[in-house]
């Protein structure tokens, strides 16, 4: 397949609400846009709006106010003009035991409209690519839980649709199988536009172009990773056991409690190592480690209202 040369955005957004029947406001005034051949995130806690976005970026549900563009179409006004062009692996989206990956990706392009020459053509190609071929026979119900999501994701990259959503696409995978579905969406860039949600902050490190941070339904921060860091104080931050005064280390630098741990992010270098010498004469354990994409999250989450587990 043909990379995406659009300069155009894939998905362009403005001033997007949602607010259901119960009065409950998913969604307050997004905008943003996606540019073709990206790989961009979403991330935000449970109740951020991540799944509303992309239904209706999906054209799945309408908005309450605002304007949605989507591959050059008005997403709200002709959605029938871009569902040919997109696919979606919902998040709690699995194929069912009773057929094979051959049978779930050939009938379901089959059920898009496909002639059956080519489904079958696609469907070999795909299940290739995904390295799913040898096993395209056997029945989902005896495929690991990594292998049937893998599936469903075959499923949607066999559609040669020009934008995927992938909500949450990793969810309940082991680690190797969520490496190997990484590789996988990787590689989707060079013939998709891909907007990801996740709530797996290496996900986002080993994927994303972009990132946008959802919080109570408002897009707060947007960028690259790079970009995003500068929500964060210190390039570094020491993380303690228990045993130092937090007073003490507030003085010092921004502190953050996440369970039997203290992070700090020191103000300066003195206060560095005012910490970690303050730490060894009282034999509480440390480490000192870059500030990462998870603490740009976790402070941006919390100066937005939002309650997240640490």
């Amino acid at each position: 397949m043909e990379p995406v040369i659009s300069r155009e955005p894939v998905i362009s957004v403005t001033n997007l609400s949602k607010t259901y029947q119960n009065g409950a406001r998913a969604l307050d005034d997004v905008s943003l846009k996606v540019q073709p051949g990206e790989i961009f995130c979403l991330l935000g806690p449970n109740g951020a709006g991540k799944t509303t976005l992309v239904r209706i970026l999906a054209t799945q549900l309408l908005p309450s106010a605002g304007k949605v563009s989507v591959l050059g179409q008005d997403a709200i006004a002709h959605p029938e003009l871009i569902r040919e062009d997109m696919a979606i692996v919902p998040q709690e989206g699995r194929p069912g035991q009773d057929l094979n990956a051959w049978d779930y990706v050939y009938w379901y392009l089959r059920a898009r409209g496909m002639v059956a020459r080519e489904a079958a053509a696609r469907t070999e190609a795909t299940l290739k690519e995904m390295g799913l071929w040898e096993i395209r026979r056997t029945m989902t119900a005896k495929l690991s839980g990594g292998l049937r999501r893998r599936v469903l994701i075959a499923m949607a990259v066999a559609t040669g649709a020009k934008l995927l959503f992938l909500d949450e696409p990793t969810v309940g995978l082991d680690p190797e199988a969520r490496v190997a579905t990484w590789d996988l969406i990787a590689r989707l860039r060079k013939q998709a536009t891909v907007v990801l949600t996740t709530h797996l902050m290496d996900e986002v490190e080993a994927l994303a172009d972009r990132i946008g941070i959802l919080a109570q339904g408002r897009l707060v921060a947007m960028g690259t990773a790079r970009e995003l860091s500068r929500f964060v104080p210190s390039k570094t931050k020491v993380v303690l056991g228990e045993g130092l005064e937090l007073p003490w280390l507030a003085a010092r630098g921004e502190v953050a409690v996440r369970g039997r741990q203290v992070a700090v992010y020191p103000f300066d270098e003195a206060a560095t190592r005012e910490i970690i010498d303050r730490a060894s004469s009282n034999g509480v354990s440390f480490a000192v480690a870059a500030v990462g994409l998870e603490d740009v999250y976790l402070r941006v989450v919390k100066e937005h209202g939002e309650v997240v587990a640490s």
